[in-house]
């Protein structure tokens, strides 16, 4: 049981974004230094102090309450006015950031069509749901141990040279690389590879954006 959360929830009925805290303020020591959560968690990480701050208010349920917290020993100097200024400037962005992210994930899980963001070595970091069914209905398995696979030698070889050069071009909407992973021509499985925008979720890991169509 977080004990310091639940006496920040005791103190303020909306956890609203941007609300900061210290936990000293919240809990007294002694009280925190009794608790499981102290003997289970607090302790063995050298954890005595906390400032946090909301970075969202958590009123849709794709977008929960998320602490930004700043931890401190036992022992140390108590937070200053200067480090809860700097924890409200850094708030915003991290805000900025969630709702983003949200929105892209929102998004691209509305999209018909089946799109995948893969790593330089075929990992796929990410898939939409209509890239999930076309991966379920599809035998032999497109993914095996996480990584997306080609039977064909020779389109195994031109998927991982498209990942390369995907990986160093900057986006182009006239650059895009056509592979087959699965079938015969005009009754199989074909991915369409683009260079990823630059706020692509998970960019500096991703190679490209994969856009797959079943032929027919």
């Amino acid at each position: 049981v977080d004990v310091w959360y639940h006496a920040l929830l005791q103190r303020h009925t909306r956890l609203a974004t941007g609300t900061t805290y210290r936990t000293r303020d919240l809990v007294p020591d002694a009280l925190t230094r009794r608790s499981r959560m102290h003997a289970d968690y607090l302790a063995p990480c050298d954890i005595g102090h906390c400032l946090g701050a909301i970075v969202n208010d958590g009123t849709t349920a794709d977008i929960p309450v998320t602490p930004l917290s700043v931890y401190r020993p036992y022992g140390s100097p108590d937070f200053s006015a200067a480090d809860e200024a700097c924890l409200r400037r850094i708030q915003p962005h991290l805000s900025q950031a969630l709702l983003v992210r949200s929105r892209l994930r929102a998004a691209i899980e509305r999209v018909a069509t089946a799109v995948v963001v893969l790593s330089r070595q075929r990992r796929v970091l990410l898939a939409n749901p209509a890239a999930e069914t076309l991966f379920a209905s599809t035998a032999p398995p497109l993914v095996r141990q996480g990584h997306l696979v080609s039977d064909d030698p020779a389109q195994a070889a031109a998927l991982a040279k498209a990942l390369v050069a995907c990986s160093n071009y900057r986006f182009d909407a006239r650059f895009t690389l056509s592979i087959r992973l699965a079938g015969a021509p005009g009754n199989g499985v074909i991915i369409r590879l683009a260079p990823p925008p630059a706020r692509t979720p998970k960019a500096d890991q991703a190679a490209a954006i994969g856009f797959l169509m079943r032929e027919g």
